[in-house]
């Protein structure tokens, strides 16, 4: 090591750096892949093709990935506001076709509403501040928004 000239460390430097980056960037390259199927995991209420037909995506589509086409496939079942959690994976690949399986989780749906120790205000009083509908889809913010609800309605008889 001694013997080598200084500027030989910048070389290999410099040589590594270059192998590395083609390593990113072959493992960075989209790949176009011919949609030979797709499935639905996870769904209970929701039809499975009205998912898929939801997600604009199609059997026989040539799409790259990662791409722009799973991405917006994403985007148009999260605006359905029925799920709490989406996923686009492939579940095999053929040659240059591709099996994919489109993950859902279901957000919850109201069965009934019941009230428990609210001594000061009856159910009916209640029902009319929160406004739940049997079978309505539950996401997080309409939970919150009915205990601010009921809070609201403590507040106004002064309890």
């Amino acid at each position: 090591m001694q013997n080598l000239p200084k500027n030989s460390f910048k070389y290999l430097f410099l040589f590594l750096s270059i192998i590395w980056l083609s390593n990113v960037n072959a493992q960075l390259q989209q790949v176009n892949y011919k949609i030979l199927g797709i499935s639905v995991e996870g769904n209970q209420t929701a039809d499975a093709t009205t998912i898929i037909a939801n997600s604009g995506l199609n059997v026989g589509d040539e799409i790259e990935i990662p791409g722009d086409e799973t991405g917006n496939a994403i985007k148009r079942l999260w605006a359905l506001n029925i799920f709490s959690d989406v996923k686009l994976e492939v579940d095999k690949k053929v040659g240059d076709g591709i099996f994919l399986v489109i993950k859902v989780k279901e957000n919850s749906r109201i069965e009934k509403v019941l009230f428990n120790g609210n001594d000061e205000i009856d159910d009916d009083a209640l029902d009319e501040k929160v406004s739940f509908i049997r079978s309505q889809i539950l996401k997080p913010q309409d939970i919150y928004r009915g205990k601010n609800q009921i809070i609201e309605a403590y507040t106004e008889k002064a309890y």
